[in-house]
């Protein structure tokens, strides 16, 4: 039979668990922009991310962008205005 954890054991997996999005994806915001400048599309930005161990699906990367004001076409920069 399973031992079910203690209160406490369960309260710190429980601390160290958040939703990712939003905020994990504001300490990058820098680098996705950046990225959706160059003309990545969010399936790239999703591998981008992937690859370098951030694992968030294309649909939240979208979500959050539009929430900054950025729209699914490549955003605007000096060098293209």
């Amino acid at each position: 039979m399973k031992t079910l954890p203690t209160p406490q054991e369960l309260l710190k997996k429980a601390t160290g668990l958040g939703k990712k999005g939003p905020d994990l994806l504001e300490k990058y915001k820098e680098s996705i922009i950046l990225l959706k400048e160059k003309g990545f599309n969010f399936t790239e930005i999703e591998k981008f991310l992937g690859d370098n161990g951030i694992h968030i699906k294309k649909h939240k990367i979208s979500v959050f962008l539009r929430g900054k004001g950025i729209k699914k076409q490549t955003v605007e920069t000096k060098e293209n205005v």
